[in-house]
């Protein structure tokens, strides 16, 4: 009877092996040619196109600080302000302005819109600094906004803040994109940003 149960035990351990061993497949073989799935991409690893038309409103496929959409309407030179304790542009330098536009998305921004998320790109490869004024600005267009967060307040979900982003623009030069970076570096993880011709 011992032999018996020995060899039903060793028996069943040789037809589980076999079993194991025919249920293995064998390793995919690697040919060096992409892959061709079918499966969905996600909307982050798509790259943006370089840039927009004014007046388009992007949504941003990996949320930053929750701002999910953005646009920057237009795009003005020589700007002045009539602000009382503003001062003219530096020698040099004149002002240029764009009207932008931050939405939140479902869960809101607890840092709301900011002029910061902004940078304009110049003909000699460098960025304008951003510049501060109390407004209104000049031209009218510009007159009934804001600064772009200027409030500092948070944004519910799908709440907008609309406002103008002041730079300073070295003479000689020529603006020649408006860029939207937000609080990262990169747009999404194709390291793309967004950018509007001037």
């Amino acid at each position: 009877m011992t032999i018996t149960k020995g060899l039903l035990i060793t028996g069943a351990l040789a037809c589980a092996t076999l079993i194991t061993a025919c249920a293995v497949s064998e390793p995919p073989v690697t040919t060096g040619q992409t892959s061709t799935s079918n499966s969905a991409a996600s909307p982050s690893a798509t790259a943006a196109p370089s840039s927009y038309p004014l007046g388009t409103k992007v949504i941003v496929p990996v949320t930053i600080e929750g701002i999910a959409s953005v646009e920057v309407a237009a795009f003005y030179p020589n700007v002045t302000s009539s602000g009382q304790y503003d001062t003219s542009p530096g020698a040099g330098t004149t002002w240029a302005a764009i009207d932008a536009t931050e939405c939140a998305g479902t869960s809101g921004s607890s840092t709301g819109a900011s002029s910061g998320d902004f940078s304009l790109l110049l003909s000699n490869g460098s960025t304008a600094e951003t510049a501060f004024a109390s407004g209104p600005l000049k031209p009218s267009q510009l007159a009934a906004l804001n600064s772009l967060g200027g409030a500092n307040t948070s944004l519910a979900a799908g709440q907008c803040d609309r406002g103008w982003v002041l730079f300073t623009v070295p003479n000689g030069t020529t603006p020649t994109f408006i860029q939207f970076s937000g609080a990262t570096a990169d747009f999404n993880q194709g390291n793309s940003v967004v950018k509007w011709p001037t």
